[in-house]
Formats: C-alpha cells, sequence, structure tokens
C-alpha cells in the first residue's frame, strides 16, 4: 500500500497499491502501475478498483482502459460478499492493460505534433460549449482551459522528455486537470479520478492516438 486518504469529508476513503511494474519513456521518464481503490459511503455506490498508471515525475494519474470495450475497474456492492478470488481474477488484466498503455506511450512519444495539429487536440479536449468549433484556427479560438493546457506544454514538470511530441501534449492535458483545475485539492482529485476530469483525460489519450496515428 502507497497512500490512503478520504475525499468529501470522508464520504470517500480511498487507497492506491504499488503494483510492481514500471517503464520509462526516453530513458528516465517513469511511469509505474497501480491500484486505486475507492470505498464511497454512500448509499447506492460499491467498492471501487481501478487499474491506475502514474507519471513519477509529476504525479499525472490515469484511469481506464486501452480497449474501449471493456472495462478497467471491479465494483462491489457493499450488500455483496466480496469475493476475493473474483476480484484477483477481473484483476488480472492490470499488468495486460499496462502493457498496453506502455506501447501507446511510446508510441505518443515517437510522433511529433504541428502548431495546426496541436490547436485543434487542445479545441477537441477543452471544447468551447457556446460557439461553433468550425473556425478553430490560432490560439486566439481556444477555450480558456485549452489555452491553459498549452501554456503548460513546456512549462510541466517532464516537459523535456519527448519534446515536441504527443506524449508531451497529452502529459500538458493530465497536469492540467490534477494540479491546476478545480476550486480545492478535494473537488480536483475526485474530478480528476471519478469525475468530469477522468473522461477528459481518457478523451485526451484517445484522441492524441488518433492524432499520432496521422502525424
Amino acid at each position: 500500500m502507497d497512500t490512503a486518504c478520504s475525499l468529501k469529508g470522508g464520504r470517500n476513503v480511498f487507497a492506491l497499491a504499488k503494483v510492481k511494474e514500471s517503464f520509462a519513456i526516453n530513458g528516465d521518464d517513469q511511469i509505474d502501475s497501480y491500484l486505486l481503490f475507492s470505498n464511497p459511503h454512500q448509499y447506492g455506490k460499491a467498492i471501487d478498483i481501478r487499474f491506475t498508471p502514474i507519471r513519477v515525475v509529476c504525479s499525472n494519474t490515469l484511469t481506464f482502459s486501452l480497449n474501449s470495450k471493456s472495462n478497467n475497474f471491479v465494483k462491489v456492492g457493499h450488500r455483496s460478499k466480496f469475493n476475493a478470488d473474483l476480484v484477483k481474477e477481473q484483476m488480472g488484466i492490470a499488468s495486460e492493460k499496462f502493457a498496453q498503455y506502455k506501447e501507446a506511450a511510446e508510441f505518443l512519444s515517437s510522433k511529433r505534433f504541428t502548431a495546426e495539429s496541436l490547436i485543434q487536440y487542445y479545441n477537441e479536449v477543452f471544447p468551447y460549449t457556446h460557439k461553433s468549433q468550425d473556425k478553430v484556427e490560432t490560439v486566439d479560438d481556444l477555450s480558456k482551459n485549452a489555452k491553459a493546457a498549452l501554456d503548460l506544454l513546456n512549462t510541466q514538470p517532464g516537459a523535456r522528455y519527448g519534446e515536441g511530441t504527443w506524449w508531451q501534449a497529452f502529459n500538458s492535458v493530465t497536469y492540467l486537470t490534477d494540479h491546476k483545475m478545480g476550486r480545492s485539492a478535494d473537488t480536483r482529485m475526485q474530478s480528476a479520478w471519478f469525475g468530469i476530469n477522468q473522461s477528459r483525460k481518457v478523451k485526451a489519450m484517445n484522441k492524441a492516438v488518433e492524432y499520432a496515428n496521422a502525424a
């Protein structure tokens, strides 16, 4: 076990357990594998276990499955008998998922963005909700959060790893959501792990792979 804490005034207790697997991008940019356990003390909520890679240099997190047709987490209801064997069997995919994440990260670090594709990327991850997206051509056309991610591109921790690549672009998004957005550390972490920013980071990864494939 690595870390234990609570969110939302104790309504969600969580713990991170480190898995003995890691890899490095460009030599020193290390990513470690974890399992995230959360126990919401709320009616209708279940114990939740997820695979979570964490980038060491900046503590950026991600909780999602690279296979969009499957889940990367196990839920156990409070009224259900905890079946350890079933959870072990289902979470046996963690090693496979980590290998898939490594493959995606290495791919992103090998593909470079252009100024035009980078603007379009940030616009798709952080779109305006009240105006057309058809004429986004310059930085001035981007939303506030998209501009913030762009500003972090070269100043985020670990920016030197994969400089000019989609790995750098993707990590500017995860750094923004994990460390800058939100009214407090509590709300920021809740959103980054379980809320809208968790989904946003999944989208950011998928879009980065999509742009890298086209590069």
